[in-house]
């Protein structure tokens, strides 16, 4: 498995608990950085299009199922919703506001990591 593959982690509750807590997070992060470059309708709008036009390609392209695809984007949105209400209510603020891009950039750098080795490991590269 590659990381824009389609997955839907049968029988592993674990697994796709994480991956949901990813997209959330993602979403959060997509917001916060749309907000950064501009405002509330900025945030919103880059976190509606961006996770809406990867679901859709993973479905399209890519053989996601219906079903997994519109779940993720669910937790794509209640993440970004978290998010901008979270700024809205004062609860984050200032440079705060970028957390979630940071969580994103550490949580891809490990998963890059562990997917090089992985394939060297097996021999796949």
């Amino acid at each position: 498995m590659r990381l824009l593959d389609p997955e839907t982690f049968k029988d592993q509750p674990y697994v796709a608990g994480l991956n949901q807590g990813g997209h959330m997070i993602a979403g959060a992060a997509i917001f916060a950085g749309g907000f950064s470059l501009g405002d509330y309708a900025v945030g919103t709008a880059m976190a509606l299009i961006v996770p809406f036009a990867l679901e859709l390609w993973q479905y399209t392209q890519r053989g996601a199922a219906l079903w997994d695809s519109l779940l993720d984007l669910l937790f794509w949105y209640l993440g970004a919703a978290a998010w901008f209400m979270a700024i809205l209510t004062g609860d984050v603020s200032g440079h705060a506001i970028l957390l979630p891009v940071w969580s994103v950039l550490i949580m891809g750098t490990v998963m890059a990591v562990f997917t090089i080795f992985k394939a060297r490991s097996k021999g796949d590269l």
